[in-house]
């Protein structure tokens, strides 16, 4: 059984209809990327951007916070890892 539904959102002004199984958090993606496009139409004002550079400085802030957010993430895995080894040596003991 498929799960998945029907969820229209607008981003950038456009309406898009997108599939997956959970609308709110369709709904919180293009709330990100609007967000997003803001902040770098923010950025941009007062100089002469295409609408294909404008995508693709909206592409790679994106791309950037999710880099970002990996490289923490996996950071905190590698603590986490380490507090468990600590703990069993501990425990162990």
């Amino acid at each position: 059984m498929n799960d998945e539904s029907l969820t229209r959102v607008t981003i950038d002004g456009d309406l898009f209809d997108l599939t997956g199984d959970d609308p709110e958090f369709l709904k919180n993606v293009a709330e990100y990327v609007n967000e997003k496009t803001a902040e770098v139409r923010r950025m941009r004002i007062g100089t002469a951007t295409s609408p294909s550079q404008m995508k693709q400085l909206i592409i790679l802030n994106i791309a950037e916070d999710y880099i970002k957010q990996a490289a923490k993430t996996k950071e905190l895995q590698n603590e986490l890892a380490k507090m468990q080894k600590e703990l069993e040596a501990f425990l162990d003991a």
